[in-house]
């Protein structure tokens, strides 16, 4: 299979000639690329631990699992958000 893939781009004209990946299909973990996504995966262990925290300090077993779960869905909407403007800005 790595040999079709490595056929179907040098037919598309990849970067770096015969037997290399070209860049956009190869992918790059710069340290921009880590430090973003360790900032995501922050933020989505916020919104869980958020959420954990709504859900035990409620007094009520089911309200404070559905606050709970309200507060971790902000939170993943905010990643969510912070992710999108990240991509259009590259």
């Amino acid at each position: 299979m790595g040999e079709k893939i490595m056929r179907q781009a040098a037919e598309l004209g990849g970067a770096g000639g015969e037997g290399q990946l070209p860049h956009a299909i190869e992918g790059e973990m710069t340290p921009a690329m880590r430090l973003i996504g360790r900032i995501i995966t922050a933020g989505l262990l916020l919104a869980v631990a958020a959420g954990l925290w709504q859900g035990f300090s409620s007094h009520g077993l089911l309200n404070g699992l559905v606050n709970g779960l309200k507060a971790s869905e902000v939170g993943f909407a905010m990643v969510l958000i912070l992710l999108g403007l990240i991509y259009q800005m590259t």
